[in-house]
């Protein structure tokens, strides 16, 4: 059961039933929440974005993304570990795991429903040249490398 804590900032205590601890909710815009203590999003009346965006703290002017930034935000905000991890965070490798999702993800954050992989994979061609983005040694498929 939730109870009010803070009306005006949107503020829920709960306490969970399985480890008896009290977890500090506050509503966020998606209409999901976030707990204080783990960061964790929970559902609010049913409604939860799969394919909520990233918080951009670093990029306030959202027309000026580019798909390398929007990958690396996607790796650190850690929410999205079953669509695209780090191999090895010090030498910038990367895997993405469900490309269809990225491809959504990003799709969404640049207003372009139509976005799927292979327009997604073109891009991140695109910084080979640029060098921003290399394959890996190996060349395992969706592996990749942020250049240094």
């Amino acid at each position: 059961m939730w109870e009010y804590l803070d009306k005006e900032n949107h503020r829920f205590v709960s306490e969970n039933q399985k480890d008896g601890l009290v977890y500090e909710i506050r509503v966020v815009a998606d209409d999901s929440m976030t707990c204080r203590e783990s960061n964790d999003r929970v559902c609010v009346s049913g409604l939860f974005d799969e394919d909520r965006l990233p918080e951009e703290r670093l990029h306030p002017h959202r027309q000026t993304i580019q798909l390398w930034q929007f990958l690396k935000l996607l790796l650190e905000d850690g929410g999205y570990t079953d669509c695209i991890r780090w191999v090895d965070q010090d030498l910038g490798v990367f895997k993405i795991e469900n490309s269809s999702r990225v491809a959504r993800l990003w799709g969404k954050r640049k207003n372009r429903p139509a976005m799927n992989y292979d327009k997604l994979s073109r891009s991140i061609r695109q910084y080979y040249k640029k060098n921003i983005i290399k394959k890996t040694e190996h060349s395992k498929r969706l592996v990749y490398q942020f250049c240094k």
